[in-house]
């Protein structure tokens, strides 16, 4: 049996170190959003003076139609099924980090990567009722779009079912008044005014305040560990701050992406997609914001990261 040197065992040591901080720190996250949910607002609705409830009282009705009852509680909805399916991952990532393993943790990081890129395009808190309906369908319309072209290609049952919800999504902008944009064989691919974002730009969309090509580097470094491709395997440990704030002490050189990375980059948009959520709802960011504070200063404490006016995970067009 080989003897570990002191200098291993100390590495080690400071390994399980991290792994045990960031576990905590992740379930920390889940566990104050599930606070939200049954202890602050154990209704799960929308004030009455926020956005979500006033986009929903004045346009559930009015714009209901054969392809949906109530439009925009659908895309509520469906912006909440993306953050469930992110939380998941994320509990998972938790549950990763107790381990051994790494590049596990970074394929789980990009499921919560992707599932909050999907709702924070739903909630968007710069467009308006209409236009978050439009998304929706939008969304709807790429699905089925996806489901009609297996059944042509492999002559499944269902397809007239599926068609039929095409044209009921056609239908329905026609009579509200909303374009319907085709492709060059004249199928209907979105509606309104934004085509469908592909998981690239989507998550470039979600990332876009912390700079241009920012998320476009987040997503491939994650799909190089997922895909399991020889970049991932290719990389010096990178600062994980702004380029122009780099910590005092440079990272020393790792042999592939560190998992590290991963768990900062899925807490980055997890954060960006529960402050759209709550802000939309009408929900007290207070309790929220006092967490991310303590949750900050941990992170940089388990990772080295010397203190600075950046916030290692949520940089604010406000700060």
């Amino acid at each position: 049996m080989t003897r570990m040197t002191q200098g291993q065992w100390n590495a080690q040591a400071s390994d399980i170190d991290l792994r045990f901080g960031l576990r905590d720190v992740v379930s920390r996250y889940g566990g104050l959003v599930e606070h939200y949910r049954t202890g602050l607002y154990p209704s799960m609705r929308p004030e009455k003076y926020s956005r979500a409830y006033q986009e929903r009282d004045s346009l559930d009705d009015a714009l209901a139609d054969e392809w949906s009852s109530q439009p925009l509680s659908l895309a509520y909805g469906t912006a909440e099924m993306h953050m469930g399916s992110a939380q998941d991952h994320l509990g998972a990532v938790a549950i990763a980090l107790g381990s051994n393993l790494q590049d596990s943790i970074m394929t789980l990081a990009r499921g919560v990567v992707e599932g909050c890129a999907r709702a924070a395009w739903l909630l968007e808190t710069n467009i308006d009722g209409r236009a978050r309906i439009a998304r929706c369908i939008t969304e709807r319309l790429d699905a089925l779009r996806e489901q009609a072209g297996r059944i042509e290609r492999l002559q499944m049952q269902g397809g007239p079912d599926t068609f039929e919800r095409i044209a009921a999504i056609e239908r329905s902008a026609i009579r509200q008044g909303v374009e319907v944009i085709r492709d060059k064989k004249g199928n209907a691919v979105a509606v309104g005014w934004d085509r469908f974002p592909r998981a690239t730009q989507a998550v470039e969309l979600l990332y876009d305040r912390l700079g241009p090509n920012y998320g476009r580097g987040i997503y491939a470094d994650l799909s190089a560990v997922a895909h399991g491709t020889l970049a991932a395997f290719a990389y010096k440990k990178l600062p994980l701050l702004d380029p122009r704030e780099a910590p005092i002490q440079a990272p020393p050189p790792e042999d592939r992406i560190p998992f590290e990375r991963g768990v900062v980059m899925a807490l980055t948009a997890y954060d960006e997609a529960v402050r759209r959520y709550f802000t939309l709802f009408g929900w007290a960011l207070g309790p929220w914001h006092d967490f991310l504070t303590r949750a900050h200063a941990r992170l940089r404490a388990l990772l080295g990261v010397e203190p600075s006016r950046l916030d290692i995970v949520r940089i604010r067009g406000d700060d």
